[in-house]
């Protein structure tokens, strides 16, 4: 049993075995008639599973947007911080270097003070 079989959409080679587990597949899964009423409520069942998974999805893309937001925020407020510290060391610095200036000026006043009496 080694037959080739064409494929008529695919125009492709398929065993033989392949084709034949199909149709056999399909011949014996179970054929559902449903009444009218039945095959309504069904679909709206249907409808209604999917408008839930919908919005479910809907609603994890919301918060993933949501978290990224806040991320963001969280990376603009450190940011912030950062500069913030930064020159709060800067203007701490200056005024150390400032203070120490003062004191180094009046040294040398008082060192020429003192030159200047002998």
């Amino acid at each position: 049993m080694n037959r080739t079989i064409y494929d008529s959409n695919h125009q492709k080679e398929m065993p033989f075995i392949f084709t034949l587990g199909t149709q056999l597949f399909q011949e014996l899964s179970p054929k559902i008639e449903l009444e009218k009423d039945a095959y309504d409520e069904w679909v709206k069942t249907q409808r209604k599973m999917q408008s839930q998974e919908e919005s479910q999805k809907l609603d994890k893309f919301q918060a993933k947007i949501s978290k990224a937001n806040e991320i963001k925020l969280m990376q603009e407020e450190e940011l912030s911080s950062k500069q913030k510290l930064r020159i709060q060391t800067q203007l701490i610095k200056e005024s150390i270097h400032n203070e120490q200036q003062l004191k180094l000026q009046k040294i040398q006043k008082q060192e020429y003070a003192k030159l200047q009496h002998l």
